[in-house]
């Protein structure tokens, strides 16, 4: 039996865990892809599978042929049958000939997917498609409000995102206040979901727009304040947030900053040499309205780079299971002194274990010219 043909087509059977208002459904795998639910309405037209547009169940694969399978629910049963596929579809290493009742543990084969009987309750099911929706909605959304990556200018801006397995609260910009001061911010909500992402893009939509009334954008500690009351926890569904935020003086080369319960960044010298923490020490924000935030300067030399990043850079397991911190991380913004934000994100990548990140990786790097 040649290459393709060889599958592990069957698992021993077990008792069913079947949850309450279960009916029988086909589940559908395929290396590389999400698992998908395919319901099968009793006494309905049978529902197809193939490469096809004409199929209900589209499969991107060339071993498909374009309608390949289908499949109908009489009762509690599903019956499946090949519509005579050029490379048939295969049960424990047989083709499948004439009609076939599938069977709890049974694996069919056709092509790189498999297809085996499961019992769902469609409702929930449904509801957890339309959750997924949401979120890639929502995730798509945050990547829209994200800034163009720019070469030319005063300052060079290179940013690395990697939502994590959930929707994060990420997000980060950098916009002209004026002719003469620029803006840079990384601000990260607690929490993961839709809500948290909509939270921190429309902080970043404040800071954006600049309509936080009265403001001098220019004034780091004066922006926390505003943020900090216009987006009180108690008035936002209990959500908190940390903050960084600098204006970039162009004809001083002089660059203020604030932080709000967020870790510092760091200044890089083109010498190398140890990073300079940039930090203020404010509360979280949210949590204290009416709160006083403090904020620093600072002169900066040509071809220094800065390194703007969220807590998900660094808070990662190793591939021998270490978990890292603050420090582990930090070796990495010298090595070289150059070194890009998405060269950043490629090391720490490389030191993880396999698998997505726990929490958003997102860090945004200038390097002032």
């Amino acid at each position: 039996m040649d290459a393709e043909r060889t599958h592990i087509s069957q698992i021993p059977p077990r008792p069913d865990s079947r949850p309450a208002n279960a009916e029988p459904c086909l589940i559908l795998r395929a290396e590389g892809w999400p698992e998908r639910i395919i319901f099968v309405a009793d006494g309905a037209d049978p529902v197809t599978f193939g490469r096809g547009a004409s199929a209900h169940t589209a499969l991107d694969d060339v071993d498909v042929s374009r309608l390949h399978l289908e499949a109908w629910r009489s009762g509690d049963q599903i019956h499946v049958r090949d519509l005579g596929s050029t490379n048939g579809t295969w049960l424990r290493g047989a083709r499948l000939e004439g009609v076939h009742v599938l069977g709890s543990g049974q694996f069919l084969h056709l092509g790189k997917h498999s297809l085996s009987l499961g019992w769902r309750d469609r409702f929930a099911t449904e509801q957890a498609v339309e959750l997924a929706r949401d979120l890639e909605k929502a995730n798509q959304y945050v990547l829209s409000m994200l800034p163009e990556r720019i070469a030319d200018g005063p300052v060079e801006l290179d940013w690395a995102f990697l939502p994590s397995s959930k929707l994060g609260g990420d997000v980060f910009g950098y916009h002209a206040i004026n002719s003469r001061y620029l803006a840079g911010y990384l601000i990260d909500v607690s929490g993961h979901g839709t809500g948290a992402a909509m939270h921190s893009t429309s902080i970043l939509a404040a800071l954006r727009n600049q309509t936080l009334p009265g403001v001098d954008f220019t004034d780091p500690g004066a922006v926390l304040g505003a943020l900090n009351d216009a987006f009180d926890m108690d008035q936002h569904d209990g959500y908190t947030f940390t903050i960084w935020y600098g204006a970039f003086d162009l004809q001083e080369r002089v660059l203020a900053y604030a932080s709000g319960g967020h870790h510092p960044s760091y200044l890089v010298s083109p010498q190398g040499g140890a990073p300079m923490p940039l930090r203020t020490r404010n509360p979280l924000m949210g949590v204290m309205p009416g709160a006083v935030f403090e904020a620093a300067s600072i002169r900066v030399p040509q071809g220094t780079r800065l390194h703007v990043f969220s807590d998900g850079c660094f808070e990662i397991i190793d591939a021998v299971g270490k978990m890292w911190t603050l420090s582990d991380f930090l070796p990495l913004l010298t090595d070289p002194p150059d070194i890009t934000a998405q060269q950043i994100f490629e090391a720490v990548r490389a030191r993880a274990q396999p698998g997505p990140f726990a929490d958003d990786f997102s860090i945004m790097s200038v390097r002032f010219r």
